[in-house]
């Protein structure tokens, strides 16, 4: 699920693969993202 972070694969990408709805995916991945952003990653 990383990997739309890392830019390696499209959301839509991961999305399809896992089988999940984007907004879903967005919705988990916010928080992580937000975290990476606050330790300067």
């Amino acid at each position: 699920m990383l990997e739309g972070l890392q830019g390696e694969q499209s959301v839509a990408e991961i999305c399809r693969r896992e089988g999940l709805n984007t907004n879903i995916y967005y919705r988990w991945i916010g928080p992580i993202s937000m975290i990476q952003t606050t330790n300067g990653e």
